[in-house]
């Protein structure tokens, strides 16, 4: 929560106001499901915006402690945590995820209870249920979660069967099951409570938008304009990368018409299911992914006051603490990310070269700890491919994630110092 007293209210982003809007009224939101917006609502018991950020706080440390559990005994482990938990927070986005009232820290805390789920050998019924509970919870707070935990549950299952890594088939199914599970849930609850069985109302949106942004859309419209009578033919000169997001966006008038999603699932079907964009396709998704992967500055929203969603219902809902929130640093626009952004990415990439160099030197000395290695980056790279291909490369989706990298470095430190006889062994 450091971020968060750093600040002086808890960090907010454009998004935060849905959130809690979805919560306190249950009302589904167009692009985004309703769990997280429910777990505000009721760990901030409705009546202060700190309680969930202090929530998320305790998973985050508890999940850290259990990961750190797979390396260390009991004891010693709740002696690392703080250290560990103080070094990520003073040089990784770390605690300002934490901090946000936002979903994306589960991304991270979604990772560490996978590993833990796999690879962790002492266990108790309790450990067990405590990450399965906490996986589906993730899951079920971003759909982005959702599509790379079964994409990467598919990559270790074959993985499995090239004997690459060592995993019980029966841990990965059930990996892939809570995923199942999720899509479910959400689609369920979306019926009951907005009366739509679907996981989103507006992905086709997105996807146009992304379609936009990549030029496959301009290339699609240039050449089908001529035969079908798209909607989007007529403004096909005169639309943006910032489709979504413009106020005078052509989509404002677009989306008063039923029409208009039966119209955009048409054209993200044919565009998909034609080979002759498939080169297009595949290329400019691998450059967005590696776009996305190393863009994971730590950035926070400049003020949210007047008529922003967040202040809004910060206005409505916790009233009592609106003159905290108007006078936070954030709204005062006094944050200054630029040194926290340098000694971020030193880290970053010190870090993800050690660990790679570890892979290189340890896979088959050290195979478990190279192995969540290997599916770590794996993680990371799902990460930054799909969400930048769902939606745009934005520096908040890797760095939600990318701590992850110095705290396999710091275990990796960590068990150096407590096996030093056998790199003195290795390298003799």
């Amino acid at each position: 929560m450091f971020a968060a007293f750093e600040n002086g209210y808890p960090i907010v982003y454009p998004d935060s106001g849905t959130y809690i809007h979805s919560g306190f009224s249950n009302v589904v939101p167009d692009d985004r499901p309703i769990f997280y917006g429910i777990f505000v609502r009721h760990t901030s018991l409705k009546a202060s915006i700190w309680l969930p950020v202090f929530a998320q706080s305790c998973i985050l440390a508890w999940s850290v402690a259990s990961f750190l559990g797979i390396f260390f005994q009991s004891r010693k482990k709740w002696k690392l945590l703080i250290p560990v938990v103080t070094i990520l927070t003073l040089s990784t986005g770390f605690s300002y995820h934490n901090s946000h009232i936002m979903p994306d820290i589960f991304t991270g805390i979604l990772l560490l209870n996978i590993i833990t789920f796999l690879f962790l050998k002492q266990r108790s019924k309790t450990q067990n249920i405590l990450n399965i509970v906490l996986i589906i919870l993730c899951l079920l707070f971003h759909m982005s979660n959702v599509i790379i935990t079964f994409c990467f549950g598919i990559i270790l299952l074959l993985s499995t069967t090239i004997h690459l890594i060592n995993i019980k088939r029966k841990k990965i199914l059930l990996l892939i099951s809570s995923c199942l599970f999720s899509i479910l849930m959400t689609s369920f609850t979306n019926y009951a409570v907005g009366g739509q069985f679907s996981l989103s109302q507006n992905g086709h949106i997105f996807m146009i938008n992304h379609l936009i942004e990549n030029g496959v859309l301009e290339k699609y419209l240039k050449k089908e304009c001529s035969n079908k009578e798209y909607s989007l033919c007529q403004y096909r000169e005169n639309l943006s990368w910032n489709f979504i997001w413009d106020e005078n966006s052509i989509l404002r008038e677009l989306e008063k018409s039923d029409a208009t999603k039966k119209e955009f699932n048409e054209i993200i079907q044919n565009i998909y299911l034609s080979p002759k964009y498939w080169p297009i396709l595949t290329t400019k998704s691998i450059i967005y992914g590696a776009r996305q992967f190393f863009d994971f500055r730590t950035e926070i929203h400049g003020s949210q006051l007047a008529n922003s969603p967040p202040y809004q219902q910060i206005h409505w809902r916790f009233r009592h603490s609106l003159r905290e929130y108007i006078s936070s640093e954030q709204n005062l626009d006094k944050i200054d990310l630029k040194t926290h952004n340098t000694i971020e990415r030193i880290v970053i990439l010190l870090s993800l070269g050690m660990v790679l160099i570890y892979i290189i030197v340890f896979w088959k000395t050290q195979p478990a700890f190279s192995q969540i290695i290997l599916i770590s980056i794996t993680m990371l790279s799902l990460n930054a491919l799909i969400c930048a291909n769902l939606s745009t490369p934005l520096a908040r989706y890797q760095s939600r994630l990318i701590w992850i990298i110095p705290l396999l470095g710091m275990v990796a430190i960590i068990k150096h110092n407590f096996g030093i006889a056998y790199f003195k062994k290795f390298w003799r």
